[in-house]
């Protein structure tokens, strides 16, 4: 598990200027919790109802890069594909072929983005 989530989180958190207990308090998130989702000691939240609370309350427009990012980030630090993409099934056939190329090219971080580049 990553820990990608998490930091986002916090990032997103402290952008907003506030600190945990803070942030709990004005959205009714166990402070507890929160910390551990945000250190990577718990996984992120899978409920869709919990995260779009938790993006809302993060300040995170519906539909924006943004949204799409955390949702994302949230899926694949629980070893899940995203949702939407795991109802493609044309998105599913293709995967396999992806995840062969990275495996058997064994990219290195520059032929990697130029891959992510390419695939944009």
């Amino acid at each position: 598990m990553t820990n990608l989530f998490g930091q986002l989180v916090r990032e997103r958190r402290r952008r907003l200027g506030l600190g945990l207990r803070e942030f709990c308090a004005d959205t009714g998130i166990d402070p507890a919790y929160l910390s551990r989702v945000e250190r990577g000691i718990m996984a992120p939240p899978q409920d869709s109802e919990r995260l779009n609370e938790l993006a809302l309350a993060l300040g995170l427009a519906q539909d924006s890069d943004g949204w799409t990012q955390f949702m994302d980030q949230a899926a694949i630090d629980a070893g899940r594909i995203p949702a939407d993409l795991a109802t493609d099934q044309e998105v599913l056939r293709k995967l396999p072929v992806l995840f062969r190329t990275v495996r058997g090219e064994q990219l290195d971080a520059t032929k990697l983005q130029e891959l992510v580049e390419f695939l944009r």
